[in-house]
């Protein structure tokens, strides 16, 4: 889901989650993200990962 890059060395690491292995993986409910402005960019991280798994869906 993400690509990081590091300036010094202009290497990227690719980071993704195989989605076959959350086959099994249902939720009963919804699923509410809480973020705020003391979120800080793990929690901003997910939520976008989460938006974009669903757009691709």
């Amino acid at each position: 889901m993400n690509d990081l890059i590091n300036r010094s060395t202009k290497d990227t690491t690719l980071w993704y989650a195989d989605p076959a292995k959350s086959d099994s993986l249902i939720l009963s409910m919804p699923l509410y993200i809480l973020t705020s402005q003391h979120t800080f960019s793990g929690a901003e991280d997910f939520s976008y990962g989460m938006q974009i798994a669903k757009e691709l869906r």
